[in-house]
């Protein structure tokens, strides 16, 4: 995938997590009363003809379009 500089571009994910934080995530998603979910997302840019690797971190937070309602 091409993106060009300043752009936007989507790309699909393998998450990993263990049972145990996946579980303590899960509880404390389902005490929130707004149905939000905080995430954050660390990885690696590659293959940037010869620049190496550039790291980032990205963070927000998802919402449940079934509680929302």
């Amino acid at each position: 995938m091409a993106i060009p500089a300043l752009g936007e571009g989507k790309i699909k994910l393998r998450l990993y997590t263990s049972l145990g934080s996946w579980l303590k995530q899960a509880g404390k998603f389902m005490e929130k009363p707004d149905g939000k979910l905080d995430y954050e997302i660390k990885g690696y840019l590659d293959g940037l003809n010869g620049w190496g690797r550039i790291p980032f971190t990205s963070r927000g937070s998802w919402n449940n379009p079934l509680r929302a309602q």
